[in-house]
């Protein structure tokens, strides 16, 4: 019953008609904050890629294999494709403080 009446009374004292109660000021706010939490979620996936090209984090290696040409190629594309990924987390924090 408590609870009935204070959802009832929270939706019958919000006016969302009204245009001058929330001058649309709480979008930006909130891109910004989804900005900072995509931001902080990229920086970690850039930070596995690279640490998975360099360590070469793999279930089924086998530390006999020696390197060849080909696979010392895909390491270093997946290190700059790791970097790339975190310096796009990077931007997009700073994005999300200047988003105000």
């Amino acid at each position: 019953m408590y609870f009935g009446n204070a959802i009832n009374n929270i939706l019958l004292t919000v006016n969302v008609v009204d245009p001058e109660s929330n001058n649309g000021s709480s979008t930006l706010p909130f891109l910004g904050f989804v900005l900072f939490l995509f931001g902080i979620v990229i920086i970690f996936v850039g930070l596995i890629l690279t640490s998975a090209a360099k360590k070469e984090w793999n279930v089924f290696y086998a530390p006999h294999d020696t390197p060849t040409g080909d696979i010392k190629a895909k390491k270093k594309k997946a290190l700059i494709k790791g970097r790339i990924v975190y310096i796009l987390g990077i931007v997009m924090l700073v994005l999300s403080y200047v988003i105000k």
